[in-house]
């Protein structure tokens, strides 16, 4: 939290970018998956901590799922609706680094992260779909989420 701090303070400003790469180059934040090289998963959290904001679950959720790496726990049905499944083998591992993420003392389940969606499918931002495990993001909420990604990408020179 210090080093937050002192970021916050030296250099927050001309070029968020080289203070993202700089965070990720010195190890703050480990990749999700061994052969991801990207650390795309840390742009949202270190912008939410600089901004001060909450990482919401549905921006972690659309960042596993444009990752190949995490394919074998959550996938897209179809991207172009939003619609997504968690493997019925490997939720229980999207949980525990959701929780991880949070900074949650205590191991996250999928039961625990599930209210999660049901709570977001009362807010109208994740819809449950009829079949099992398989979710939707709101046309709103998708929308968002691509084109934040989109402008991450390109601030740090992602494809």
């Amino acid at each position: 939290v210090k080093m937050w701090t002192y970021l916050e303070r030296s250099y927050l400003p001309q070029n968020i970018s080289q203070v993202l790469w700089e965070i990720v180059s010195i190890g703050f934040c480990p990749p999700l998956h061994a052969q991801t090289h990207t650390h795309k998963h840390c742009l949202t959290t270190v912008v939410c901590m600089i901004a001060g904001k909450k990482l919401r679950l549905f921006h972690f959720l659309f960042e596993m799922l444009e990752d190949p790496g995490m394919a074998h726990c959550v996938s897209w049905v179809s991207a172009s609706v939003g619609v997504f499944r968690f493997s019925a083998r490997h939720k229980e591992r999207v949980a525990e680094l959701w929780g991880q993420r949070k900074g949650n003392r205590m191991p996250m389940t999928y039961q625990k992260m599930s209210r999660a969606l049901r709570n977001y499918a009362h807010s109208g931002e994740i819809i449950k779909v009829k079949k099992k495990l398989t979710y939707q993001f709101s046309v709103a909420t998708l929308s968002t989420l691509q084109s934040q990604h989109g402008i991450k990408k390109a601030a740090c020179g992602l494809k």
